[in-house]
C-alpha cells in the first residue's frame, strides 16, 4: 500500500531572508509569518513557529535572565567556570538564584 501524496501550497510570507552555502550545499535563513499569524524563524533547517506574544515574553525573559546573572556574578559579563571558586554545587547555586531572579520568587 503506497501513501498517496497531496500537494501543498506555501502560505507562508516571507518578510525576510538570507542565503548561504557551504560544503554541504545552498540554504536559505529566513523569517516568515504563517497563514495563522505565527511568527516563524528558520536558521540552517532548525524552525520556531510561535505566536508573536510568545516571542515577545522569551525576549523578556531572557533579559530578566541576563541581569539576573550579571547581579549574581557581581557585574561581571563573564564567569570563568574553571576557577577553584565555582565547583560544580556552587555553579548549581548561581543558576538556581538566577532561575528563582527570573520566575520573580
Amino acid at each position: 500500500m503506497s501513501e498517496e501524496q497531496i500537494p501543498c501550497q506555501n502560505t507562508d510570507e516571507t518578510l525576510y531572508r538570507e542565503k548561504h552555502s557551504d560544503h554541504w550545499g545552498s540554504f536559505d535563513d529566513k523569517l516568515f509569518v504563517t497563514k495563522d499569524d505565527g511568527i516563524g524563524i528558520d536558521v540552517a533547517g532548525m524552525v520556531y513557529v510561535k505566536p508573536l506574544k510568545q516571542w515577545h515574553s522569551i525576549e523578556s525573559k531572557l533579559a530578566i535572565a541576563v541581569k539576573a546573572l550579571e547581579k549574581i556574578a557581581g557585574g561581571a559579563r563573564t564567569v570563568d567556570c574553571t576557577e577553584q571558586s565555582l565547583l560544580p554545587y556552587k555553579m548549581l547555586k548561581i543558576a538556581s538564584a538566577a532561575l528563582a531572579e527570573i520566575n520573580g520568587k
